[in-house]
C-alpha cells in the first residue's frame, strides 16, 4: 500500500515546490496541470503494476510512477515559463526580432595609465 510519507517527502523538496508553483501559475496549461492529479489517483489507487506485499519490488512501480508524472509535468511546460520558475525570476523578454538576450556586463578600470 503506499505510504503518505512518501507524497510528504516530495512537497516538501524543491521539486515538490516547483510543481506547485507551475500548478498554481494561469500560464500554464490545463491538460498539463491533469498528469499531476492523474498520478495521484496512481498512486492512491488500489491496483499496482506490481503488488506491495512484494516487500522492495512493490514500491518499485510508485517510484516509477513519481518521476514519469514529474517528467511528463515539466515536459509539458511553456519553455519560457518553466525558466522563470526555475530562475526564481522574471523571465528575459525577446527583442525586436524575437532574439532572447540574457547576460551581464561588468566595467573592468584599468589601473596602468594611458601613454
Amino acid at each position: 500500500m503506499f505510504k503518505p510519507s512518501l507524497l510528504w517527502m516530495l512537497a516538501r523538496s524543491g521539486i515538490g515546490r516547483l510543481i506547485m508553483r507551475l500548478m498554481l501559475d494561469r500560464r500554464v496549461p490545463i491538460w498539463s496541470k491533469l498528469i499531476i492529479p492523474a498520478g495521484i489517483v496512481y498512486l492512491l489507487s488500489p491496483f499496482d503494476i506490481i503488488p506491495d506485499f512484494l516487500i522492495g519490488l512493490g514500491w518499485l512501480d510508485d517510484i516509477v510512477a513519481i518521476v514519469a508524472t514529474g517528467t511528463l509535468f515539466l515536459l509539458s511546460i511553456p519553455s519560457d515559463v518553466l525558466r522563470e520558475h526555475l530562475g526564481g525570476g522574471k523571465a528575459p523578454s525577446p527583442d525586436a526580432d524575437g532574439n532572447i538576450i540574457d547576460g551581464s556586463a561588468r566595467i573592468v578600470e584599468d589601473d596602468k595609465p594611458n601613454k
